[in-house]
């Protein structure tokens, strides 16, 4: 299994980012928004991948295939 990491560092002035990446084993799709002084990312791993998930604090989350999304503070 191959493993894709995903870790956006957004600046002062972006507040959001959508992204695709062709992996091998399929289309990786990231978006990412800043809101109310919270951060969500979502992602869709194909199959026979996994991502690691990495906010601005550090926190990391490992995800299979399949759709993810998390919300946190930025502090």
């Amino acid at each position: 299994m191959r493993q894709q990491a995903v870790a956006p560092v957004p600046g002062d002035t972006i507040t959001w980012a959508k992204g695709t990446f062709d992996s091998p084993q399929g289309e990786i799709t990231v978006d990412w928004s800043i809101q109310d002084d919270h951060l969500t990312i979502t992602a869709d791993i194909p199959g026979g991948s996994q991502a690691q998930v990495r906010f601005l604090d550090g926190t990391t989350y490992h995800t299979g295939p399949g759709h993810f999304s998390r919300r946190r503070p930025i502090s």
